[in-house]
């Protein structure tokens, strides 16, 4: 039993000759998983335990051995806590510095692939079509799921719908569009990222970070709705909807993509156009009438009294 403890202990606090024994086992196992390695040193450790237990058990220490092999015992939980919180920091830092940087690319590439077949195959000359719906929205904002096509563009690209409308409607350019809404959101995790990183360095430890998360993106995302407010304004004015720049501000703010899904409903009826999955721009047949009924050609005879 005491050779069986002192191998443990040699093999988990650092003996060299039982180090290197070790270290060509794992050389002569590259194929073993991270899974495979975690159950064999969870098997060691409870192999340590029983051993430990059985030694204090069948002999003698005095108290001055028990304080030892306390001791070690205390390192080692130490040591594995220390390498446990150490892969579970990279793995929390690898996903928001991860989406910092892969998402956006993802965003460009579809954004561009959506204006060259979409934005850039609309007519220009768009000055408004008011009167049509009495001075409402034709949609509702919670109208967004009765077409799915346009439910699934302003769920997943409620950006990139909201630049080609704003774009179609002559009131901003689609980039400028794009790179502030999807800028915005971005900005809030870097910002968050950032501050987590200085609160680790600073203090030595890991912190809860969600509360300030939480008010990083509500500030950029505030300033983004103040923005998308004032061109919804000037989409309803061109359309002779009555608006409030509170209530859009609130629409950009907490419902942005029944929104982007709204105006741009509004919007393509009002082109006599239709967007549908993917990215595929069609002109209706027959577009909304615009005026009163055009009589063309003279009466003919005398009026019957």
């Amino acid at each position: 039993m005491s050779m069986l403890i002192s191998l443990i202990f040699a093999l988990h606090l650092g003996n060299p000759s039982v180090r290197v024994v070790w270290k060509g086992i794992e050389l002569g196992a590259p194929n073993m998983t991270a899974r495979a390695y975690a159950q064999f040193d969870a098997a060691m450790d409870s192999l340590y335990a029983i051993a430990f237990n059985a030694t204090l058990a069948e002999e003698p220490f005095n108290s001055g051995q028990q304080t030892e092999l306390q001791a070690f015992d205390i390192e080692e939980r130490r040591l594995q806590e220390e390498r446990s919180g150490r892969g579970l920091r990279v793995v929390r830092w690898l996903g928001p510095v991860g989406g910092c940087l892969i998402s956006p690319l993802v965003w460009l590439i579809v954004a561009a692939v959506y204006k060259s077949k979409v934005t850039d195959q609309r007519a220009k000359n768009f000055a408004g079509a008011p009167g049509q719906n009495g001075g409402a929205w034709k949609y509702g904002t919670f109208d967004c799921c009765s077409d799915c096509g346009y439910c699934l563009h302003g769920w997943f690209c409620p950006f990139i719908r909201a630049a080609d409308t704003y774009q179609g409607a002559n009131l901003d350019g689609y980039w400028k569009v794009l790179l502030l809404g999807v800028g915005s959101y971005f900005l809030g995790q870097v910002l968050s990222t950032l501050w987590g990183m200085f609160a680790f360095a600073l203090v030595g430890e890991d912190m809860d970070l969600s509360g300030l998360s939480s008010i990083f993106a509500l500030l950029t995302q505030g300033l983004l709705a103040l923005y998308l407010a004032g061109l919804r304004g000037k989409l309803a004015e061109k359309f002779g909807i009555a608006h409030s720049f509170l209530q859009d501000c609130c629409c950009w703010m907490w419902c942005a993509c029944c929104t982007a899904i709204q105006e741009g409903r509004q919007f393509d009826e009002g082109t006599s156009t239709r967007v549908d999955c993917c990215c595929a721009l069609s002109k209706l047949a027959n577009g909304p009438i615009v005026g009163g009924p055009v009589v063309v050609g003279q009466v003919v005879g005398n009026t019957v009294k």
